[in-house]
């Protein structure tokens, strides 16, 4: 941006959504995350993780940190710098595709930059969502505060799984029970169309 002389917010869509937009923004990204980690747990079933893969993937988790350490190096941080750029400036190279298109482009980047096939899919069906929200509003704000969201939630989950107040949504330690799909689903779905509903298409190339 400083290269071709252009401005840094308007091309990254730096700018403040709606108050609407902010207040479903968790009832968007919590469920999402609960569905990504439930389809990640499907696909461990049909095609098992190997165990030092999990080990590794565990051990992101296990920082000597506190818990507020832990949230900004694995949620805030990430939550700012990956949506700069995979919501922010590479979707400018795709605007003169439609919007449906941008959307798969950015989200198919997103999940091959994770270097993880185990997750392929959950990543790539996270970035996605999160391309929409961003370019559908027109603001980066959103997806970072979901994105943010999301990855606290694994935070969250990594910390405190083993809690009795937990243990009603886990098969065990780390794994969700299925049936807390159902009403993610429901959410999610009710969350994003308000959210298209108070946003404009319009929006998506500004």
């Amino acid at each position: 941006t400083r290269l071709f002389k252009l401005k840094s917010k308007d091309v990254l869509r730096i700018k403040m959504p709606r108050w609407k937009e902010l207040v479903l923004i968790p009832f968007i990204a919590i469920p999402a995350s609960i569905i990504v980690a439930i389809i990640s747990q499907v696909i461990n079933l049909i095609y098992p993780f190997p165990e030092n893969y999990l080990e590794n993937l565990s051990s992101l988790f296990e920082m000597d940190l506190p818990l507020w350490g832990s949230f900004l190096v694995v949620a805030v941080a990430p939550g700012i710098c990956e949506e700069l750029m995979f919501r922010g400036f590479l979707p400018r190279f795709f605007e003169k595709y439609s919007m449906k298109i941008n959307i798969v482009l950015s989200g198919l980047m997103f999940a091959a930059f994770h270097l993880d096939p185990f997750r392929f899919l959950p990543v790539f069906l996270l970035g996605m969502l999160l391309a929409y929200i961003t370019l559908r509003s027109g603001s980066i704000v959103n997806s970072m505060l979901s994105h943010t969201l999301n990855n606290g939630f694994a935070v969250f989950i990594m910390s405190f799984a083993g809690s009795a107040f937990l243990q009603n949504f886990f098969i065990n330690s780390d794994e969700l029970k299925y049936w807390v799909a159902a009403p993610a689903v429901l959410i999610l779905i009710v969350a994003l169309y308000l959210f298209h509903k108070f946003t404009g298409a319009k929006k998506c190339v500004e």
